[in-house]
């Protein structure tokens, strides 16, 4: 949460290294759907301020950690990497997120599509 909140108030780079500290953190519980929201999340700093191509590397390795299961972490990555590739005027691969976002959200259990930090609400 700190990171979240460093981003919104434009400290990228503390936000990035409280982003890290999470991701190494959740990586090293062995939650794979916590290590892949941590780096969705912190694939939106980046996105945010101007390099998608960061971000869209980013939310790749989160689409990853997530796998294929319906979850909010790896529905939130796919709308993150959609997002990224269409600013980085890659199309085919936006539209490819796009429809895994879409794919994942129509397939997301009821306790992961509420409007929560961890969930991903419609």
């Amino acid at each position: 949460m700190t990171a979240i909140v460093l981003h919104d108030l434009g400290s990228r780079k503390e936000s990035r290294a409280w982003f890290a500290t999470a991701a190494r953190a959740a990586a090293e519980s062995g939650d794979d759907q916590l290590h892949a929201w941590v780096l969705a999340r912190e694939a939106m700093v980046p996105l945010n301020y101007g390099a998608p191509k960061a971000a869209a590397g980013l939310a790749e390795q989160a689409r990853h950690a997530a796998g294929n299961r319906p979850t909010a972490a790896a529905m939130l990555a796919a709308a993150i990497a959609a997002r990224a590739y269409a600013l980085n005027r890659q199309p085919e691969q936006a539209r490819a997120a796009l429809s895994a976002a879409d794919a994942l959200m129509n397939r997301l259990p009821d306790s992961e599509g509420s409007d929560t930090w961890l969930t991903y609400g419609e």
